[in-house]
């Protein structure tokens, strides 16, 4: 119960300074993604890349964790008859 109302707590005070780092930096930067080029907000651009590098740390995270288990998974298969 604890951890769950402390994560509630932690992602209501990340969204409100994400929300005041949005408010606090106005200004329309160029995002160029090699073959397109996009204007944003410099609070939006920085969120959503800290989004993006989130994501993609955890799919990484994941996918080795899934691979390992795999693998001990077929070892125990391997030694049990």
């Amino acid at each position: 119960l604890y951890m769950r109302l402390f994560a509630l707590f932690l992602s209501i005070l990340v969204i409100a300074i994400g929300a005041a780092f949005g408010a606090i930096n106005p200004v329309v930067v160029p995002v160029d993604f090699h073959y397109a080029q996009v204007q944003a907000p410099l609070g939006v651009a920085l969120l959503v890349s800290l989004l993006a590098g989130w994501l993609l740390g955890g799919l990484v995270a994941w996918l080795s964790l899934s691979f390992r288990h795999r693998a001990s998974t077929r070892q125990t298969k391997r030694r049990t008859p």
